[in-house]
């Protein structure tokens, strides 16, 4: 399953939420219980952001993150197998996303994360997530170095690519991600708005068409 995302599209949470709570009484079976599943993890989110606002041990200086609350929706039918599933993260950051991945995911799940440069605040901010194994960090290194690292033979189930938005890098990315993802599972992108990850995103999508 391959999702690209373009991150500022809705540009507010609130929106999102609205058209949800519209529609949800139109939806059924699965969709209803996706739209049902995805306002539950927004209302997590709210209250993660104001844990972190008012925590000094958490140090964010900026938030990408929640406006990418239709990850949710699209990992719904992911998280039904009842089961624990590995998660796979190219581009950390701050490590905000990390604890999103931790709210989506099923308990006993786990995410490793792979970024040439993270923030410095990156480490304080996760480390309640590595403590408690939840949270495996592949950072410091390039990510065409690092994913080499991975075992195909363990596959992951999501694959997020947020790293580079240079086109060759995210096409590598996106090869080698594809390698490491179980059959069935799911490859997402984000920051589709930009050119490069938008070139690279339809190569991939072309090369597998053909």
């Amino acid at each position: 399953f391959f999702v690209c995302v373009m991150e500022k599209l809705p540009a507010e949470t609130s929106c999102g939420r609205d058209v949800l709570e519209h529609l949800q009484n139109d939806l059924v079976d699965e969709d209803s219980a996706a739209a049902t599943w995805t306002l539950a993890m927004m209302d997590a989110t709210d209250e993660f952001n104001s844990r972190a606002a008012s925590d000094p041990t958490f140090r964010f200086s900026v938030d990408f993150v929640t406006v990418n609350w239709h990850i949710a929706w699209y990992l719904h039918e992911l998280t039904q197998f009842d089961r624990p599933l590995r998660a796979l993260e190219i581009g950390a950051f701050e490590g905000r996303s990390a604890w999103l991945w931790r709210r989506l995911l099923p308990a006993g799940s786990k995410l490793t994360t792979v970024d040439l440069a993270v923030q410095l605040s990156f480490w304080n901010n996760t480390q309640p997530l590595v403590d408690e194994g939840f949270l495996t960090v592949l950072n410091g290194r390039a990510s065409s170095e690092a994913l080499f690292e991975l075992d195909p033979a363990d596959p992951f189930d999501v694959v997020y690519v947020d790293g580079s938005y240079q086109g060759p890098q995210v096409l590598g990315d996106a090869v080698m991600a594809d390698a490491l993802l179980r059959p069935g599972g799911m490859l997402i992108f984000d920051d589709f708005e930009w050119e490069g990850v938008a070139r690279a995103c339809r190569a991939f999508w072309d090369l597998h068409r053909a």
